[in-house]
């Protein structure tokens, strides 16, 4: 098993036009994003502009940990706009710019250049994206809480966020968490190997 690296290329989703003030309120949480998801797991970044960002991580394995994490963080702090960033994520940086050059509609793409681990992730991450980008603040915060601190109950995470258990296991439910538990589980594993 060898250890490898990715690179994740990403950008602001268009705004509203006339939304000056929300582009300078999405870079903020941005930059506070990746500042958060680095305590979290180690990474290095440079954000241009407040709307375009890279993201170098040692082990690829985290890669997709930091995609969700970031777009699940940004989705929390919406308030009226639908913030969202598009993701590409490579194991250079020229499949990252690649990966995000072919987003169209969907917010993230994997392309590793080996075409059975591109084939086994391209269904699964449609999947996860749609799921995502589907998802209310409240349900992308929980969610979110979950995916980091994992392994924790349900009792836990609710004493984390000031919820009751009930409450907690209730929007975990609905957001599919084991599915996107499963889904980076995988991911993981096909990242970190040859």
């Amino acid at each position: 098993m060898t250890s490898r690296s990715a690179v994740l290329t990403g950008e602001v989703v268009d705004l509203p036009k006339n939304s000056s003030q929300s582009s300078r309120h999405l870079s903020a949480h941005i930059e506070l994003g990746l500042r958060l998801l680095h305590d979290y797991v180690p990474f290095s970044y440079d954000l241009f502009r407040g709307k375009h960002f890279v993201i170098e991580s040692a082990q690829a394995s985290h890669a997709l940990d930091i995609a969700m994490l970031l777009r699940l963080f940004l989705k929390s702090k919406q308030q009226q706009d639908d913030w969202d960033v598009r993701i590409g994520v490579g194991l250079t940086e020229d499949l990252s710019n690649q990966a995000l050059a072919s987003l169209k509609k969907d917010r993230l793409m994997v392309l590793t250049g080996r075409p059975s681990t591109d084939d086994r992730l391209r269904l699964t991450t449609k999947f996860a994206d749609a799921l995502l980008s589907q998802l209310t603040s409240t349900q992308a915060q929980v969610l979110s809480y979950y995916l980091r601190f994992m392994p924790i109950t349900h009792q836990d995470l609710a004493d984390k966020l000031d919820k009751s258990r009930v409450n907690v296991t209730q929007i975990l439910n609905s957001t599919h968490y084991k599915l996107f538990e499963l889904y980076l589980t995988e991911a993981r594993q096909l990242l970190a190997t040859d």
